[in-house]
Order: structure tokens, then C-alpha cells, then sequence
């Protein structure tokens, strides 16, 4: 990979840590690359930047895309919403941050896996009544 850096996203509770993963290979079109907003597996429970890193990586390289992966907050702690309300706000954030970010917003993809993929279908659900507009989903054993 080229780089790897902490992101801190705004929400209404403070922030949503975040990672953003940028290969050294893009498929760029007018200097701005697709991105997989991505959302760990783990149960609601488990799981973090840290456990996904990996997968992370090979999606930034394999896929010659910007990944960004959102440690939303985890439950018990966070009752239900919270998980969702932070994979939205992320992805809302993403979107309307694109171009800053080098993310072409016409090829914002959601994606993720158990739980994570779970929220990534709550997310497309949420942005096709609401926006933003998505380009795909990436769901592994939701």
C-alpha cells in the first residue's frame, strides 16, 4: 500500500475513528478513485480496525480502490442504533467529503463483512430513500 492514516469522522456523539487505505495502484478517472466504505464483522460484539487491517489492505490492492473501514461502536456498551447510526453518518460523511478525500462520489461503494455486511445493506437501504447515491454493494456473509 501507499499509505495508511487515522481518520476522525464527526457524529453527533463526537467522533467515528477510521482508517483510510490508499493503494499504490488507482483506478482513477479525472484524478479521483472509486472507494469501499467498510464495515467489520464481529457480531455487533467483536472487532475493529485493528482485526480487519488485513482485509483492508488486499481490498485497497487488489481492487485499486480507496477503502476507508469505520470502527463503529459496538454493543453492549452502544445500545442498539448506534452501530447503524454511525455507518450511515460515516458514509453520509464520506460522500460529501469525496472530492477532499481524492473519492470519485459517483463510485462510492458500502461494503462489509457478517455484522459489517449486515450494516452495509442497512446503509444502501437508508441512502436509496435518502441518499447519497451508492454505486454498489460489497455484502460478505451478512
Amino acid at each position: 500500500l501507499e499509505s495508511t492514516k487515522a481518520l476522525a469522522i464527526p457524529a453527533p456523539h463526537g467522533t467515528i475513528p477510521a482508517r483510510i487505505y490508499t493503494p499504490k495502484t488507482l483506478r482513477k478517472i479525472n484524478g479521483l478513485a472509486p472507494c469501499l466504505v467498510f464495515f467489520h464483522g464481529g457480531g455487533w460484539v467483536i472487532g475493529d480496525l485493528d482485526t480487519h487491517e488485513v482485509v483492508c489492505q488486499k481490498l485497497a490492492h487488489e481492487g485499486e480502490l480507496i477503502v476507508i473501514s469505520v470502527d463503529y461502536r459496538l454493543a453492549p456498551e452502544h445500545r442498539f442504533p448506534a452501530a447503524v447510526d454511525d455507518a450511515v453518518t460515516a458514509t453520509r460523511w464520506v460522500a460529501a467529503n469525496a472530492g477532499d478525500l481524492g473519492i470519485d462520489a459517483a463510485r462510492l461503494t458500502v461494503g462489509g463483512d457478517s455484522a459489517g455486511g449486515n450494516l452495509a445493506a442497512v446503509v444502501a437501504l437508508t441512502a436509496r430513500d435518502g441518499g447519497p447515491k451508492l454505486a454498489a454493494q460489497l455484502l460478505v456473509y451478512p
